[in-house]
């Protein structure tokens, strides 16, 4: 993979490598050896357990054996708390925002008292047939509330099959169900959200975020 990598560099990237996740590890060892920066974007949840940013036991010195990348660009703070007590990390992290992110915590939320409250639940990939059935157990018990609204909102990569959710939800009006690729997307319905409920990835911070 390092390789190929490198036949592709040479073509296509003369001075700057970015990647939106932790494994690149080929195509950065690549840009390494051609003398290409490299950065990376945080992508999502990230902490000193995850696999991908786990490297405690590498000292700094020694940081240069691992194929990641020069600068690890973040959300905000708490994340590169997260991260730097390990050596690793030193001279690697920089807080730099979301320009995404922070252009919907300009805006005002959308949900106004005495209006239907809409309840958004982003979905994973993880444990499906379990959450659905969660999800629609909770969902029959809450629903004598007929301003209540639940919108089910699809990972975009982990989770691309309707079908689970349309068997439990397909005949309830008051439910949407929408693939990752639709719109809105989840930071717009998180603008509107009166509740949020996930299994996983950054979605509970942002909603926190953005009220």
């Amino acid at each position: 993979s390092r390789r190929a990598y490198k036949r592709i560099l040479r073509r296509v990237c003369k001075k700057l490598l970015i990647v939106g996740d932790p494994g690149e590890h080929a195509a950065i060892a690549a840009a390494r050896e051609l003398g290409i920066a490299t950065i990376e974007f945080q992508h999502g949840l990230l902490n000193s357990f995850h696999p991908g940013y786990a490297w405690s036991n590498v000292r700094p010195e020694g940081s240069r054996r691992v194929p990641m990348a020069e600068h690890l660009f973040l959300f905000g703070n708490y994340w590169a708390g997260t991260l730097a007590p390990m050596g690793f990390w030193q001279g690697r992290l920089e807080v730099v925002g979301s320009l995404r992110f922070d252009g919907y915590r300009t805006r005002a939320r959308l949900a106004q008292p005495g209006t239907d409250r809409t309840v958004v639940f982003t979905t994973q990939g993880i444990d499906v047939n379990e959450c659905v059935h969660f999800i629609r157990r909770a969902w029959e018990l809450a629903k004598a509330d007929d301003r209540l609204r639940l919108v089910i909102k699809l990972h975009p990569a982990w989770d691309t099959d309707k079908a689970p959710y349309l068997l439990a939800f397909g005949d309830d009006a008051s439910v949407t169900i929408l693939l990752g690729s639709e719109g809105p997307t989840t930071l717009e319905l998180l603008t509107s959200a009166s509740l949020h409920l996930s299994i996983s990835s950054t979605c509970h911070y942002e909603a926190c975020s953005l009220g």
